[in-house]
């Protein structure tokens, strides 16, 4: 969850367009979500980037896969909730219909496993990049709500084994959130600024 900034920019952040012209849906254009377990480690990998966070089309597969020699559980909560078994080297894949924000994490004790999937119905949504940039293709002329979130890093509790009082579990505090309203025009580039803050 720790943030990536450089000259004022942050990487990594979730990026939504909200209003009426995301109902006129343009060509989706992202790829499937991998969700890879590796070394006791969870990553996104979609489209050539690796992060914590992903962005899957609503109603497509997800897929989970380990390299691990050993069991994982993943626990899904959120828009979904799902319980996902993987033996050592195994691929599974989920389909999640509803839109909204999943976390997955380890459902085993790894606390620091954990990773995030936005399930959205339109393809308006985007990550931003190493300067803070991002694109969203085909977006109708209009006037929109331009949401920017981005996971907590502040631990808000720690969850510990009742034998041995070693951290099993950690919860961080809401995430951050920006918005603002733009105005998209055909061929033109939109510029914003914004500051993000926790929400309830």
């Amino acid at each position: 969850h720790a943030p990536r900034i450089k000259d004022g920019s942050l990487a990594g952040a979730l990026v939504e367009l909200r209003g009426e012209g995301t109902e006129r849906y343009a060509e989706w254009s992202l790829p499937q979500v991998t969700l890879e377990a590796s070394g006791n480690q969870l990553t996104a990998l979609q489209d050539g980037r690796t992060g914590p966070i992903a962005i899957a089309r609503a109603g497509s597969e997800v897929v989970f896969r380990s390299r691990d020699a050993h069991l994982h559980t993943l626990l899904v909560r959120g828009a979904s909730h799902l319980g996902l078994a993987l033996p050592p080297g195994t691929t599974r894949s989920w389909k999640f219909e509803d839109e909204g924000l999943l976390e997955v994490r380890s459902g085993l004790g790894f606390f620091w496993m954990r990773g995030h999937v936005l399930v959205s119905k339109h393809p308006y949504v985007a990550l931003t990049g190493p300067d803070g940039t991002f694109s969203i293709p085909q977006v109708p002329e209009g006037e929109y709500q331009l949401v920017v979130s981005h996971p907590s890093w502040v631990v808000a509790q720690v969850g510990r084994n009742v034998d041995n009082l070693r951290p099993c579990d950690v919860e961080f505090g809401p995430w951050l959130r920006g918005m603002t309203r733009i105005r998209v025009e055909a061929g033109a580039t939109v510029r914003a600024a914004l500051s993000l803050g926790p929400v309830p």
